[in-house]
């Protein structure tokens, strides 16, 4: 009943690995290489109707004007 409970989410300090210059560069390079192709997939939302064609206009007038309770 006393057992203590691991997380896993939570890295033991011995797991933690110290990376070198290189290394951690190589890294870096990878992840923004990752994001930079990212950039140039199709844009999923591009057939979609543009919102602001559908949308009212609200313009302000003197009929508008006026708030609750108020002549």
């Amino acid at each position: 009943m006393g057992e203590k409970k691991v997380s896993g989410r939570v890295p033991e300090a011995a797991q933690r690995r110290v990376l070198d210059r290189a290394t951690r560069q190589r890294r870096l390079n990878r992840q923004l290489e990752a994001l930079e192709n990212d950039n140039f997939g199709d844009d999923p939302q591009a057939g979609l109707p543009r919102p602001g064609k559908r949308l009212p206009n609200f313009a302000d007038t003197a009929e508008t004007g006026a708030g609750w309770g108020e002549p």
